[in-house]
């Protein structure tokens, strides 16, 4: 099955985990090296043949980037830009998406263009609008189904009820449970660092301490309301809540 390749750096590692969580959750099959290299296998001849494989490349620019003196990120551009000057001119296949206002590299692409010749997503400045626009490349036509997420804050923000069991989509359900533990956690000043989910749970995790029976006893609630297992782990390499 065809895919799209993300190209980041580990300091950005949450943001991207939320970038391939939305465009999953949309119907794309995303290629992520933390998910999709397998036990055993060689990695750097995992990711040359997912580069040449994919359908899409998004290259994930940001500060943490342009701060790094050696990362593999920049292997993965050469790669990217000899994939890229191999396909046609006349079809978009590397995009460029910035995590935070930077400059992109100046690389040459051939025929005296660079890097900056392309036109680039801006997500820092308008999540959904830049993943709306990464959609209409990846998959032109698909309504997005994302929206949903901001309807859900928007709605809770208002004080109306909201219910997105009439949609029985699996992945919209589960972005919606992830949305209103976000809006929860947002009302005590505290962000999810990261968050993973299956079939069969939500895990979130966050930095600092556990948290207070209130808030657990809303997230219990949400179990509830859609019917998913909820767990909160400490953002470390050892030790839960």
């Amino acid at each position: 099955m065809s895919h799209v390749f993300i190209s980041y750096v580990r300091e950005n590692a949450a943001q991207v985990d939320k970038l391939r969580e939305d465009l999953q959750a949309c119907g794309i099959n995303v290629w992520l090296d933390r998910y999709d290299i397998l036990p055993g296998h060689k990695w750097q001849d995992a990711i040359r043949k997912a580069i040449k494989e994919g359908s899409f490349f998004l290259a994930c620019f940001s500060e943490a980037y342009l701060g790094k003196d050696t990362t593999y990120m920049n292997e993965e551009l050469v790669l990217a830009i000899e994939e890229l000057r191999r396909r046609p001119i006349n079809r978009a296949w590397f995009i460029p998406v910035l995590l935070s206002e930077c400059n992109i590299p100046d690389r040459s692409i051939g025929a005296g263009d660079t890097l900056n010749s392309i036109q680039q997503v801006f997500l820092y400045r308008d999540w959904n609008d830049g993943i709306r626009r990464i959609l209409s490349v990846v998959a032109p036509g698909l309504q997005p189904q994302i929206d949903l997420q901001r309807e859900s804050l928007q709605q809770q923000m208002s004080g109306l009820p909201f219910s997105p069991l009439k949609n029985q989509n699996p992945n919209v359900i589960r972005k919606s449970l992830i949305a209103e533990a976000t809006y929860i956690l947002a009302q005590v000043n505290r962000d999810i660092s990261a968050y993973y989910y299956s079939k069969d749970q939500v895990e979130f995790f966050l930095e600092g301490d556990p948290l207070s029976e209130e808030v657990l006893t809303q997230l219990k609630n949400l179990e509830k309301k859609y019917g998913i297992p909820i767990s909160v782990s400490k953002y470390i390499d050892r030790g839960y809540y």
